[in-house]
């Protein structure tokens, strides 16, 4: 036996050939792998030396196949490179080789997987692949879903399209999300049945007259479903009611219904509150025998005022060296909760709290949650602690965790704290104090780490004794609030660091439970870095390592301002979401290269299980649970986790609808934050409410544009974040909809009766600096070069004549730019016949041709006072420029279109002066020009025709005078009589 030990260990010393293959393998057959030279020796029985390993993973670096992580000297594999894998073997050409060519062409033969359900509004589906070859999700129609309905496990075949997209059928059910629906109840003579409240529940549901509990047509009822249809069946699922929540409207039974529909379950079984209320509030004294006694140790809590479930606490202690031990002291919940019990197991099926905005639904019993587990004031508690040692730069010097005993001396409100912390004298103001001190040494490290400043204000209600809203506000989180998370932060980030630094000096792997966040993806980083530069704030990004040191900075010169909101809500977007894995790829968003979930057990149960394993490791036991189990939990725990965010959205969602409920028909002024195709989504600035405006309720014919983040009529253009005048049109409680009627902001502002001082901007208190960050805004020319740069950059010329090798470029004006003057509108320098509009040909040289405007600037002068050159811009409607002709497709004339109005509005000319007939035809046709005048005046025997109009801005009326050329020709009377026309004032 030995001797085979010793042989399944012999190391092979490889050729650089096949060390990087070797290499390249760990990386392609798990794409989750952040390995560095260390895990490579560790994982492959390779002789050769280190040096060799990292020889190795530069070149794959070169090649593109893996590329740095900006922590910790690992790599990881390339996406882009990755994408190329799943392309190549869906074309036959990876390395599954050709004999699989025909696997995945296009309407061949069917593939087999599984993935969960992600339903549309028609009815299909997506199906998310469990597959992580397969990076596409698969579309699959409503007929083919076999009942399925959202969050199911299903087995599926599926096969390319003709389009090249992945479409197939449901074949099996394999799990169900949820057997738990709410809905409304219908009885009759022959049948009883539950309409569900659910869009993605495209069916009712049969009940047994027996089992109604007294329930009546209408009454909201929840009902589980005891038989689901056989495949291939038109039948109904059955069911049994459970409860009877009453009459639809009410705040209690909605707030239920969010819910049982998110799958949270509103009361605890029979079992798990026996095993609950079996627990004695006393602590035997043989328990804190077995503990660290740190009952002495001045210690308290901070936590909102309603709170009753207090997962943590602090201490401070000055040690004879002048550090100070900082004492994180969390409730020891696997105390009271053991593994496999009822209790444990309830748990680890909700596996957090959900907060709405008037309730809780524990994840514990009220027992546990607000009792036994809670570290209320001037009680004797279990913990679970972590002791940090801090010297004066709050570098951590010692560390030690552990169980413990505590008694918390004080019950904190974050606002008492607060009073404390900005000089007010109350108890432990010293402790509070350092606690305070630490935590900005924490938070400024952290940032200067790599951490993003995500920080945003909440939503909050005030409630009527019914739970109906009747006021609105925000929540900003002050020092109180963020040294508690500093220090929740601190523990655990050294929690998880503990656990992983066994394995990297040569230990084992244990199984653990880590909080991740990926890298971002760089394709969506640099679609909202193009957005970003339309508001003014270009990220400087490279690469991911700069992602978090620019949004930090684009936040902070934000701050304040209105697209601040916008900016925000976006870049959140851009981000990977965090999840629980076992595969530790570090925290991207915090800057942590380990983190776990230590501090929350009673809400969380990550927590519980973080709390399991830590303990097993530090009594040197067996870990309870493997890692393909601790796998499969996390997964639950991050799915429960977005249901519980879901619920807690669409609860806040439902009372801002019910406080607009009671405001139809009045004004308030908002901010765009978001489009679609059918309309913008705008924040009222006053309540923080959000609703739809619809384009059928605007003011005038707007359209989106290509980008998606702007719309524009023939008058107007906004874009993402600007400020916008609406009127509470309707609202929808059921569907938690709200829709806006667009209003001019003159007749907002007379209706309103504001004044200017109403309308000066006015920044939010209780802000927070948390970096120091010099705030930059570009000028309002640089803005309208981004804009321009961005609008070239999207367009159709660019992109088809990139690859002819046509030298293409883009220029605001051809002469210096003067506002508040006269502009000179050029049409094309280079105008066919029989072509709608062809691109400039000429690239501009900046000066404008003296010798052209020598004979017409006297007769200017004359009918334009003070004129000269120096107050003329000379600029053309399409601003694209090339040295081949060409010509501009429709699509670009509307980005010419809607860039032209903000060129102009910037201007702020006093006229435009256009000698071309063509352009005028142009401009007139798409409604840009309004009210246009024609005279016919005589030259002899020639007729000259010239027209006006104007073009409506925002804050103005543009005037537009068409001649029909720069001839001198014209006969004196004429020519004076066109002027003066065309030239006169209204």
């Amino acid at each position: 036996m030995a001797q085979k030990k010793n042989k399944s260990k012999r190391k092979k010393q490889l050729s650089a050939g096949e060390l990087k293959s070797q290499i390249a393998k760990l990386f392609i057959n798990d794409h989750k792998a952040r390995l560095g030279v260390k895990d490579i020796v560790r994982k492959l029985p390779i002789a050769n030396s280190s040096d060799a390993v990292q020889s190795a993973l530069d070149s794959l670096k070169e090649e593109g196949v893996i590329y740095p992580l900006a922590r910790g000297n690992r790599y990881r594999i390339d996406r882009f490179y990755q994408q190329r894998l799943v392309e190549n073997d869906r074309n036959g050409q990876g390395q599954s080789g050709r004999n699989n060519r025909d696997n995945r062409k296009k309407g061949s033969g069917w593939q087999m997987t599984t993935g969960t359900v992600d339903p549309t509004r028609s009815g299909a589906a997506y199906i998310v692949p469990d597959d992580a070859e397969l990076d596409r999700d698969v579309f699959v129609p409503q007929g083919a879903l076999e009942g399925a309905l959202k969050g199911d496990l299903v087995q599926l075949k599926w096969r390319l399209s003709r389009r090249g997209k992945p479409e197939g059928r449901v074949i099996k059910i394999l799990k169900r999300n949820r057997e738990t629906f709410i809905g409304t109840l219908v009885v009759s003579k022959r049948f009883c049945f539950v309409i569900p409240d659910e869009n993605t529940v495209p069916m009712d549901i049969i009940v047994d007259r027996n089992s109604l509990m007294e329930g009546q047509s209408d009454d909201k009822v929840v009902v589980h479903i005891t038989e689901w249809p056989k495949p291939n069946s038109n039948d109904n699922p059955k069911g049994v009611i459970t409860t009877v929540l009453g009459k639809a409207g009410g705040n209690d039974i909605e707030m239920k219904s969010i819910l049982i529909k998110q799958g949270f379950e509103l009361d605890f079984p029979e079992e798990v509150m026996a095993e609950s209320e079996a627990i004695p509030l006393e602590i035997p004294e043989s328990e804190i025998q077995k503990r660290l006694d740190l009952r002495q140790i001045p210690t308290f809590t901070i936590d909102p005022a309603t709170a009753k479930d207090f997962d943590d606490a602090l201490s401070v202690e000055m040690l004879d060296n002048g550090n100070y031990r900082i004492g994180i002291h969390i409730a020891d919940v696997t105390y009271y909760v053991a593994k496999g019990s009822p209790l444990d197991k309830e748990a680890a099926k909700r596996t957090t709290s959900v907060y709405l905005v008037d309730r809780v639904l524990p994840m514990l019993p009220e027992k546990l949650s607000n009792g036994v587990c809670s570290l209320r004031p001037h009680e004797d508690k279990l913990t679970f602690s972590a002791l940090f040692e801090l010297n004066a730069k709050g570098h951590v010097v010692e560390e030690w965790f552990g169980k413990t005993v505590i008694h918390s001396d004080q019950r904190f409100a974050y606002e008492e704290a607060q009073e404390i912390l900005d000089g007010a004298e109350g108890p432990y103001s010293q402790e509070l104090r350092i606690l305070n001190r630490y935590a900005h040494i924490l938070r400024k490290a952290r940032f200067k780490k790599g951490a993003i400043s995500f920080e945003s204000p909440e939503v909050r209600f005030k409630l009527d004794e019914d739970g109906k809203p009747v006021d609105v506000y925000l929540k900003h989180r002050k020092d109180a609030h963020m040294l508690v998370e500093d220090f929740m932060l601190l523990a655990n980030r050294r929690v998880g660091a503990k656990i992983m630094n066994i394995y990297r000096n040569g230990g084992k792997e244990i199984p653990f439970v880590y909080r991740i966040h990926d890298l971002p993806d760089m394709e969506k980083v640099n679609g909202f870095g193009k957005f970003a530069a339309q508001l003014g704030y270009r990220l400087k990004i490279q690469d991911v390592e700069q992602v978090a040191g620019a949004f930090n900075k684009m936040l902070k010169a934000a701050e304040g301002k209105p697209e601040h909101a916008v900016l925000h809500q976006l870049g959140i977007r851009t981000m990977s979401k965090a999840a629980y894995s076992t595969q530790n790829i570090g925290h991207y968003g915090l800057g942590f290269e380990d983190y776990s979930h230590f501090t929350s057990p009673i809400r969380r149960y990550a927590d519980v299980l973080v709390h399991r394993n830590l303990q097993h490791f530090l009594m040197n036991e067996k870990p309870p649970y493997t890692s393909e189990k601790l796998e499969e939990i996390c997964g639950h725990i991050s799915k429960k986790e977005r249901n519980a965010m879901d619920a807690e959205r669409e609860s806040i969602k439902y009372k801002q609808t019910e406080y607009l409920q009671g405001r139809l028909g009045q004004v308030f002024q908002g901010h765009i934050t978001g489009m679609t195709e059918y309309g913008i989504f705008v924040a009222l600035d006053e309540n923080f409410c959000e609703g739809m405006l619809r384009f059928e309720n605007m003011y005038d014919q707007f359209v989106l544009e290509d980008d998606r983040f702007h719309i524009h009529s023939s008058s107007e253009r906004f874009k993402m974040g600007d400020p916008i005048w609406v009127r509470v049109a309707s609202t929808n409680l059921e569907k938690r909809q709200v829709d806006f009627q667009m209003v001019r902001a003159e007749e907002a502002i007379a209706e309103l009766n504001l004044s200017e001082e109403d309308l000066r901007p006015k920044l939010e208190e209780g802000k927070n600096e948390v970096v120091e960050i010099e705030a930059v805004r570009r000028t309002d020319l640089d803005e309208l070069y981004v804009r321009l740069a961005e609008t070239f950059g999207s367009s159709d010329i660019c992109q088809q004549h990139a690859e002819a090798e046509r030298n293409w470029t883009y220029q605001l004006a051809s002469s210096t730019i003067h506002r508040k003057g006269t502009v000179l509108l050029q049409y094309a320098w280079l105008a066919e016949e029989g072509q709608e509009y062809p691109a400039q040909m000429t690239a501009p040289d900046g000066e404008i041709d003296q010798e052209k405007w020598a004979k017409i600037m006297p007769e200017l002068k004359a009918y334009i006072p003070n004129f000269s050159l120096d107050q003329l811009t000379d600029t053309a409607y399409c601003p694209f420029y090339t040295d081949k002709e060409t010509n501009i497709s429709t699509a670009d004339l509307m980005r010419c279109q809607a860039f032209f109005f903000d060129w102009m509005s910037y201007l702020q000319a006093e006229q435009v002066l256009c000698f071309s007939a063509r352009l005028k035809n142009y401009l007139v046709k798409n409604g840009l020009i309004r009210e246009l005048e024609e005279l016919t005046v005589t030259s002899g025997k020639r007729e000259i025709r010239i027209f006006r109009g104007y073009m409506p801005l925002a804050n103005k009326k543009l005037r537009f005078a068409f001649f029909p050329s720069l001839s001198t020709s014209y006969n004196k009377k004429a020519k004076k009589e066109a002027w003066t026309w065309a030239l006169e004032k209204p």
